[in-house]
C-alpha cells in the first residue's frame, strides 16, 4: 500500500531517493492481478510447449532513466545480522529468492515488456536492538540489487514439458 501511495502520485518513493535511483513505482491497469499468483499474476504462453507460466510479482518499478521495468520483490525477516549485498546473494537460504526473480524477468520479457536485468530485494529487518516492543516493530530496510539470469529458465521449461510427457514418474 506504501508504493501504492507513491504509485498513484506518480513519485518515487523514499527508498529511491535514498539509494539514488531514479525509479517510480510501475502503474499499469494489471498491476494488482500481477501481484496475486492465485489469480493469474504475470504470465504467458510458451507456445514451444504448451505451457502457460506464471508468478506473482510483489512490484514494478520503473526507471526512468533506462525506460525499462525493475523487478522488485520485499523480504521481511528478523535478524542481528546486518543485511549485506555479498552474503544475502550468496547464502544457501536465498538461492531461490534469484531463481524466482530470474523467471519474473523471464515472463516479463516474454509479456513483450523491457526489463532491466537488475533486479531489487527490498530486504526489511525486524530491529531487535530496542528495549521495548510497545507493539509496534521497527525495521531497517536495505535494497539488494540482483544482477538477473534468464539463461537457464527455457531449457527448464523444455525439461519440464518432458517430464510431464514422459511415462516414466521422476
Amino acid at each position: 500500500k506504501e508504493f501504492d501511495f507513491y504509485r498513484e502520485k506518480k513519485e518515487p518513493h523514499p527508498i529511491f531517493k535514498k539509494y539514488k535511483l531514479n525509479f517510480i513505482p510501475y502503474q499499469h491497469k494489471d498491476i494488482n492481478q500481477w501481484r496475486e499468483s492465485l489469480k493469474g499474476g504475470i504470465s504467458y504462453h510458451d507456445e514451444d510447449t504448451n505451457l502457460i507460466l506464471h508468478g506473482g510479482v510483489d512490484d514494478v518499478w520503473y526507471d526512468l532513466d533506462e525506460k525499462k521495468l525493475v523487478v522488485a520483490d520485499y523480504k521481511a525477516q528478523s535478524t542481528t545480522t546486518e543485511v549485506e549485498k555479498e552474503y544475502y546473494l550468496k547464502s544457501q537460504y536465498h538461492q531461490g529468492y534469484k531463481t524466482q526473480m530470474d523467471i519474473y524477468v523471464y515472463i516479463l520479457r516474454n509479456m513483450n515488456f523491457n526489463v532491466s536485468s537488475t533486479s531489487y530485494f527490498m530486504v526489511c529487518n525486524g530491529v531487535k536492538t530496542k528495549d521495548k516492543f510497545n507493539s509496534n516493530m521497527e525495521f531497517d530496510i536495505t535494497l539488494v540489487d540482483y544482477e538477473t539470469d534468464t539463461s537457464w529458465v527455457q531449457n527448464k521449461i523444455n525439461d519440464m514439458k518432458l517430464t510431464l510427457d514422459s511415462n516414466t514418474i521422476p
